[in-house]
């Protein structure tokens, strides 16, 4: 059976004999009076008394607000006289009976001067407690719950009957913890205990992208991890290997199979145009037109070599470059000038110089 705290005893006792006085006016609260109740505090000032508090506090925020610029001022909000606690101003709309439930509760002089006689059923401000409070709609706080209720250890492996508003939040089972640790892989080898579990501490072994090299670190932490050396994984042809550094994900496919490489290494002519039969595989070499590559150097210049002699630097062959049509009589010219000036070249120089 629940009783009444000290405070809402005294509070009750008070407005029954009439010697309980307005924070606000000093006068003593008489039976047909309406009040209002602070939520915080529970202490008790007449409804006409808070609505002039009311109405000074806005009248000295606009003041304020005119003199200052100051636009934090709200005047849906108001002060208790008492406690000071920021309550809404709607609560003053209407006179309703300490529990909230019954609008302008009758005057009866067998009740508590603003009581509506019925069960209290308010919520208790212990967040745990599920059970409304079952006295007569009173002033002051509720009591504290006097059922029970399950609560569960640290660990969620067992339960006890605790007092409703006890305050207990958890409880040592004895057992081994055994909640899943941060690593996602191992759980808590700990007795049962209140806070985060700690850390796994097992250590893992853990191989790079390309899996040429391994690492030991702690479980949790061994992810994949790049080794910067060249990747070497055989491609897709079977008969290269990836250039590519340490990387993650699959390889790219081989890019000298003929159906990939349509064009010569400068991307200006067909591979087709340029042999009499097609490439069959990756391991044919690709030949060159023995024009000048053209292509965009890193440093933004243009690579003036022949092909057929050197690539330049350019990291990818354009292939999606359009095809451009040669004359097979002018093609003819540029590679016999091309391998007269490679077989001949260093002589021609030496003549000039002399």
């Amino acid at each position: 059976m629940e009783t009444e705290t000290e405070l809402a005893k005294i509070i009750s006792k008070r407005l029954k004999e009439g010697s309980y006085e307005c924070a606000v006016c000093s006068e003593l609260v008489r039976l047909r009076d309406k009040l209002w109740a602070c939520s915080a505090c529970h202490g008790i000032v007449h409804l006409s008394c808070v609505r002039f508090w009311v109405k000074v506090q806005t009248e000295e925020r606009e003041k304020k607000r005119g003199t200052s610029g100051n636009t934090s001022c709200v005047a849906t909000e108001f002060c208790c006289p008492l406690c000071r606690l920021i309550n809404p101003t709607d609560a003053l709309a209407e006179y309703k009976c300490f529990c909230g439930k019954v609008k302008d509760p009758c005057d009866d002089p067998l009740l508590v001067p603003g009581s509506c006689g019925q069960t209290c059923e308010k919520r208790r401000d212990d967040p745990k407690c599920v059970h409304p409070c079952t006295l007569m709609c009173h002033p002051g706080p509720c009591p504290p719950c006097s059922l029970t209720r399950l609560q569960s250890c640290y660990c969620g492996n067992s339960e006890m009957s605790v007092g409703c508003s006890s305050g207990v939040r958890g409880f040592n089972c004895g057992g081994v913890c055994g909640k899943l640790l941060d690593c996602g892989n191992h759980n808590c080898t700990a007795l049962c205990h209140e806070g985060p579990c700690p850390i796994c501490t097992v250590l893992a072994t853990t191989k790079c992208h390309c899996g040429a090299m391994e690492k030991t670190l702690r479980c949790g932490e061994n992810v994949p991890f790049s080794c910067n050396a060249v990747c070497g994984k055989p491609l897709d042809c079977g008969n290269h290997n990836c250039p590519v550094k340490c990387h993650e994900g699959p390889c790219k496919p081989c890019s000298r199979v003929p159906e990939r490489q349509p064009f010569c290494p400068c991307g200006k002519v067909r591979v087709r145009q340029l042999l009499d039969s097609p490439r069959k595989s990756c391991l044919d070499p690709i030949p060159s037109c023995g024009l000048v590559c053209g292509a965009r150097l890193p440093c933004n210049h243009t690579c003036s070599f022949c092909v057929m002699k050197v690539l330049c630097a350019h990291p990818v062959l354009r292939w999606s470059r359009p095809s451009v049509r040669v004359d097979p009589a002018i093609l003819n010219i540029f590679v016999f000038a091309a391998t007269y000036l490679q077989r001949n070249g260093k002589r021609l120089l030496q003549s000039q110089t002399l």
